[in-house]
């Protein structure tokens, strides 16, 4: 009888009297779940029979009451590590303690993603391989940047000089044929078609997410090389956090940043702040007399009431001062970034409306002087502005037929003191409409899908794609894609009005220019296991009426140039990744081969290495010290032809490792010391900084939550 009661109990949830009247024994079970180096891990789901399932706070601690006395079996799991399951004895009438040590996957394939689909989806799942740089990663570069942070974790070459900063390259094509998002939005702020990483601090973001290849289709003009979505950090649901960081390290190296979070009921909130300075510019790491001293803050309220409505807004503020010297003469860029957004959803688990509205601006105040210091009232500054409504709409329209449809319009404006802006300011305004299916037949999936872009200047374009996703085992995907690309002429390109006396040259805009277009085939292959994975991707690049200077009849004693569509080439390659965790250890290795050809002289492409690589190793005990060791290799690089279309300077090739070391302390501190580029490689010509840089930082963090 006591033996049919105690199943009854159990079945129940634990209950505490049999049918005799005679109360069951129970105790508490409660634990702490971590990963190496005991870092906790919040939001891990605890699953005990009979009872609700228990979250992890942000001390990864939990806690279930009133577990009849005896045997258990308790499984953890969390997105993006292996599950654990653990047999406990609990005690009656006391607390039984049941520490947990999850391992995180070689490759998260459960973590969701939102950027190859534009709304959230697991990374197996999505169509196009997606490569992701979560916090616990970007944690783990100490770096002040996302320029910094791409390099180290990607190995993605970076392009660019001062005063444009450094942009991304991929798959041969160079920044201004990168986009660059922020929450899923195009941001304003190029400088000579380079958005500069360097103005996003890494504090304020979450998590990184590059979708290589031809995103035309879902993203529009830019998206012609790829996609990298830098997605900012969130509240948590139930804890209340303030965390703070001080770093100081060679060149100069000064950081500081808070991060706060809480909340009342269904609104939560989070901000960050920090100031970072470094005697060192992006984009010219040996120009002398050099400054980079930015302050930013950023931050997001979001709504979840119970239901299936939620509303968010965030935003993001960067102040930047950049000087470097030129002879006798400091130069100075005073840079402005602000950017801000409004989104509300309605979400069920089959359907998804969603509507944003965003708005970017950027200035930049350019100055000269004989001075450390600029000289007030002086100078040349440009405003630059991009305001976009979007609209969202995802579910099923048919049996195992889905559909994503979307409709954008979009206002940018440029101006500029110094008249280069021909007619003065301008404004341009583009309407799109896009929608991809997704038909399932067993394991395969196939997306057609197409966007038309209709622009004000330049007319009408549209970008189709058709892709296909093959779960050929649980462990293994493969992937393939044809689609088209597409860059619009930009405001320096269509309405420039330049003259550089002195120089003997001026450059006169062509409002007559039509988008830059590309062609994309892409095959790839992802193996993955919870201690391993391999992953590789083939492409090939068509790539046609690309913009480029051309001369004009000579006024004078000027040589006038204008822009025009006259470019053609290829790019084609092969990128490949393995990785593997094994107990406290981590390795992952990645190469890339890069084949490139310029239409015009039947050369190689200026400024694309042919070889590039990616080595990480990293250690994390229970509770000892976190270690990782990065190598990233950058091959020769081409930089120069003569007349006769011989190259006649090459960039030699660079190999840079990073050594990090942290340690988690009492109370919430921890201790962390680091230095990059240990052997100091500095080639002519990179366009990063790359000298060698030694810091160590100190963090602690107090949290609050049930």
């Amino acid at each position: 009888m006591r033996t049919t009661c105690l199943l009854l109990a159990i079945l129940l949830g634990g209950g505490r009297l049999c049918a005799q009247g005679t109360p069951l024994a129970t105790g508490t079970l409660s634990g702490v779940v971590t990963e190496g180096g005991g870092l906790p891990v919040a939001g891990a789901e605890v699953v005990l029979t009979g009872f609700p399932v228990v979250t992890t706070n942000g001390r990864g601690a939990w806690r279930i009451t009133d577990v009849t006395a005896g045997s258990w079996t308790v499984t953890i799991r969390r997105l993006g590590y292996a599950p654990r399951t653990v047999v406990v004895q609990v005690a009656a009438d006391r607390e039984t303690t049941l520490p947990v040590l999850l391992t995180p996957m070689a490759l998260p394939v459960e973590e969701l993603v939102v950027t190859a689909s534009r709304r959230p989806e697991r990374l197996a799942d999505a169509v196009v391989t997606t490569e992701l740089i979560d916090r616990r990663t970007i944690e783990s570069t100490a770096a002040p940047d996302m320029a910094a942070v791409l390099t180290e974790q990607t190995g993605i070459q970076l392009a660019g000089g001062h005063p444009s900063g450094t942009g991304v390259m991929l798959q041969g094509l160079s920044s201004e044929r990168v986009l660059i998002l922020l929450d899923g939005q195009p941001l304003s702020g190029r400088l000579s078609g380079t958005f500069d990483l360097a103005r996003i601090p890494s504090t304020a973001v979450e998590r990184v997410e590059v979708v290589k290849g031809p995103q035309s289709t879902l993203y529009g003009s830019e998206a012609m090389g790829g996609v990298v979505n830098i997605i900012t950090r969130r509240p948590g649901e139930r804890t209340s956090r303030v965390d703070t960081r001080i770093l100081v390290g060679g060149s100069g190296r000064r950081q500081a940043d808070l991060t706060g979070e809480t909340g009342i009921g269904a609104v939560r909130a989070n901000a960050t702040i920090g100031i970072r300075e470094q005697d060192r510019v992006p984009g010219d790491p040996d120009a002398t007399g050099a400054l980079a001293r930015e302050t930013d803050a950023s931050g997001s309220i979001v709504w979840r009431p119970e239901g299936i409505y939620s509303l968010e807004a965030s935003g993001l503020f960067t102040k930047e001062r950049l000087r470097s010297q030129s002879g006798s003469l400091y130069t100075f860029g005073d840079n402005t970034q602000i950017a801000a957004r409004l989104v509300g959803r309605r979400q069920t688990e089959t359907h998804l409306l969603q509507a944003t509205l965003h708005g970017s601006e950027f200035e930049n105040l350019a100055r000269a002087s004989a001075f450390p210091e600029p000289i007030a009232g002086t100078g040349n500054t440009q405003v630059q502005r991009l305001f976009e409504a979007d609209l969202l709409w995802h579910g099923p329209v048919l049996p195992r037929l889905t559909a994503d449809i979307g409709a954008e319009a979009r206002s940018e404006y440029i101006s500029s003191t110094d008249g280069r802006i021909e007619g003065g300011p301008r404004s341009l305004g583009t309407f799109e409409s896009y929608g991809q299916l997704e038909w399932r037949v067993g394991r395969l999936a196939v997306v057609p899908g197409t966007r038309v872009s209709v622009s004000e200047q330049w007319g009408t374009t549209a970008t189709p794609r058709l892709a296909f996703r093959l779960l050929a085992s649980d462990p293994l995907t493969i992937r393939a894609s044809a689609s088209r690309g597409f860059r619009a002429p930009d405001f320096k390109e269509l309405y420039l009005d330049f003259t550089n006396e002195p120089a003997g040259y001026a450059v006169r805009g062509n409002p007559d220019l039509t988008p830059e277009q590309s062609v994309n085939l892409s095959a790839g292959a992802d193996w993955a296991v919870p201690t391993g994975y391999a992953r590789v991707q083939g492409y090939w690049n068509q790539l046609e009426g690309f913009i480029e200077t051309r001369p004009l009849a000579s006024s004078g004693s000027l040589v006038e140039y204008t822009y025009a569509n006259v470019a053609n080439g290829n790019t084609w390659g092969v990128d490949a990744e393995v990785g593997a965790v094994r107990g406290a250890w981590r390795l992952e290795i990645g190469y890339g081969w890069l084949g490139t050809r310029d239409g015009e002289t039947g050369g190689v492409l200026l400024g694309r290495p042919e070889h590039s690589g990616r080595t990480m190793v990293g250690f994390a005990a229970a509770k000892g010290p976190r270690i990782t060791a990065t190598g990233v290799y950058t091959g020769a690089t081409p930089m120069e032809r003569d007349s006769t279309g011989v190259i006649s300077s090459t960039r030699g090739a660079f190999a840079r490792l990073d050594l990090r070391a942290a340690q988690r302390l009492m109370w919430g501190m921890e201790v962390s010391a680091g230095v990059d580029n240990l052997f100091n490689a500095k080639p002519a010509e990179w366009a990063g900084a790359v000298g060698r840089q030694g810091y160590v930082a100190v963090s602690w963090g107090v949290i609050k939550g049930s």
